[in-house]
């Protein structure tokens, strides 16, 4: 068991990922594949180019390649999904801004400010403030 787990809280967070995966449309594109597969793992940590195209069933060049021929990279579509999943994390405000950091990936919740900072011109506290 999870000494710090919080069972209300996983209730609360489970859905909201499918929902903003089914908001994206019918299409099953790489790009949402690779999303999905970068959704499932996030909280464990980013997985890496290698375990998504292992994921896939495709040598991390050729996932690589398939990305770029639909016009995008990796590193975009984790950055896409982090940005997607971060404003309804937010916005919400049951959790705790590090806690959203943790839940999107990232290590350090500075580099999550940071990162939103570059994505939306704000810090996330003043993003909670602006929506709330």
């Amino acid at each position: 068991p999870v000494v710090s787990s919080n069972a209300p809280l996983t209730r609360a967070l489970v859905p909201l990922p499918a929902q903003l995966l089914a908001a994206l449309g019918g299409e099953d594109t790489l790009h949402d594949q690779v999303r999905r597969l970068l959704w499932s793992d996030l909280s464990a940590g980013v997985p890496g180019l290698e375990g998504v195209g292992r994921g896939l069933g495709m040598s991390p060049r050729t996932l690589q390649r398939r990305l770029r021929e639909e016009g995008t990279t990796f590193s975009a579509v984790l950055t896409q999904l982090r940005h997607d999943l971060a404003l309804p994390l937010l916005g919400d405000g049951r959790l705790a801004v590090a806690e959203v950091a943790f839940l999107l990936g990232y290590e350090d919740p500075s580099a999550f400010h940071r990162a939103f900072r570059r994505w939306s011109g704000l810090s996330p506290r003043a993003f909670r403030r602006a929506s709330g």
